[in-house]
């Protein structure tokens, strides 16, 4: 893997879905009890926690699993965990990521060694659980993982053991991108993450349209394949922040025949060029 590949899971995720947590409702059969059991199973499985807390959240998010498990790691075990935790942690997770550090520098995980480690954990190293993964760690740069990062990173999400981090990268992270606001956070990570100088105000468009075809798909955003034809086609040449932004928006919210597109909006000026040449053609 090099430096500038964008993939580091094949199979796009799902942005969509908003959860809001709310009182369950009374709920008696015994078809509905073994639901529940099943989900709080699922629960302590992807996040360790009691059997009390599992029932606490799963109750307090209407029996919704994906939202449940993003509310535990937003209020508990999220990204932005206290170094407290990363410091009991460091001496257990710091001899693992002894196993995949760079021999030229100690304190880097990098190419072969990243991809080793991503096979390990079982998470493609070109498809979009990679790039989350990633994201979930706090990584700075695309194609690394620093010692920092992964103790620090790992720590947050409860993670010790190789399996652990399975486990994190292929179930916990994916299910806190079933959020809108998650994934909106995650989409808007990867343009500096993709920046080959954090001082460039701007992203290749090759990279910026390579990104988009892992974590997006036809289903989840019907216009990512005409749009990124029309930019592909385009004489632009790299994505401003601005653009990798309201693309999203674009894509997210316009209804695949434009029949919503509001042309009083303040889009750039590729996106009215692409809805002006689409609708010509209609």
């Amino acid at each position: 893997m090099d430096g500038r590949r964008p993939g580091l899971g094949a199979g796009p995720i799902s942005g969509g879905q908003t959860g809001i947590c709310q009182s369950p409702g009374l709920q008696t059969s015994s078809s509905a009890m073994s639901t529940q059991k099943a989900k709080i199973k699922e629960f302590r499985g992807v996040t360790h926690a009691s059997d009390k807390d599992a029932r606490a959240y799963l109750k307090k998010c209407n029996w919704d699993l994906s939202v449940a498990i993003n509310e535990f790691y937003q209020g508990n075990q999220g990204r932005g965990q206290s170094s407290t935790n990363s410091a009991a942690l460091a001496p257990t997770l710091s001899p693992l990521f002894d196993q995949y550090e760079d021999p030229n520098d100690k304190n880097l995980c990098v190419a072969d060694y990243l991809v080793k480690f991503l096979n390990d954990i079982g998470c493609d190293p070109e498809g979009v659980n990679a790039l989350a993964l990633m994201w979930a760690l706090n990584a700075s740069k695309m194609g690394i993982i620093t010692r920092e990062e992964f103790v620090n990173g790992f720590s947050a999400l409860g993670c010790t053991t190789l399996a652990d981090m399975k486990n994190a990268a292929n179930k916990t992270v994916p299910s806190m991108l079933a959020n809108e606001q998650e994934f909106r956070e995650f989409y808007k990570w990867l343009f500096d993450y993709m920046k080959e100088d954090e001082k460039k105000r701007t992203i290749s468009k090759d990279l910026a349209l390579a990104v988009w075809g892992i974590v997006f798909n036809e289903s989840m955003m019907p216009l990512v394949k005409p749009l990124s034809t029309f930019i592909a086609e385009s004489e632009t040449d790299a994505f401003s922040k601005d653009m990798w932004m309201q693309s999203y928006e674009f894509m997210r919210d316009t209804a695949a025949d434009l029949s919503n597109f509001d042309p009083a909006g303040a889009w750039p000026s590729l996106i009215d060029e692409f809805v002006e040449s689409r609708k010509g053609r209609q």
